[in-house]
């Protein structure tokens, strides 16, 4: 899903550091992080067999650097961040499809499974699976 954001200055390492401190869930998640959920977050290093090693935290460039890249991501096309969300059943065509008929997310969000059904190749599990998320208020914040 990363990739698909194209968010270049969050490895796995900080993706893995987040959901351990429980500051994210899912991809949507990361636009909702500020500027004091991440500066001074530590993680451990570890060597080969399990030791800890050294601690080491997000000083104010590293921060600054991810939030600015969190920010960039927001400038991809419609279908991409659709794609990121990673909605359950919503692959990269679906995505495509529902961007062609939808054209925005107010649109999108105010579509029923009925609506979503008349699409090409979008049955009911995709449909329900759209309305689902969409309608879980969490992820409405970025």
């Amino acid at each position: 899903s990363r990739k698909a954001m194209n968010i270049n200055s969050i490895g796995s390492e900080t993706v893995a550091l987040l959901v351990d401190k429980g500051l994210i869930k899912d991809v949507s998640d990361l636009y909702l992080l500020k500027y004091d959920d991440l500066y001074g977050l530590e993680r451990t290093i570890e060597d080969n067999e399990g030791n800890k090693v050294r601690k080491i935290s997000l000083q104010k460039k590293s921060t600054e650097n991810i939030l600015k890249a969190i920010e960039e991501s927001k400038k991809m096309p419609f279908s991409n961040v659709l794609y990121a969300l990673g909605i359950r059943h919503v692959g990269e065509t679906v995505s495509k499809q529902l961007v062609n008929y939808f054209k925005d997310i107010d649109s999108l969000m105010n579509a029923s499974v009925e609506d979503l059904m008349q699409i090409d190749e979008i049955g009911e599990v995709i449909a329900n699976s759209v309305v689902d998320y969409l309608s879980n208020e969490t992820w409405l914040k970025f």
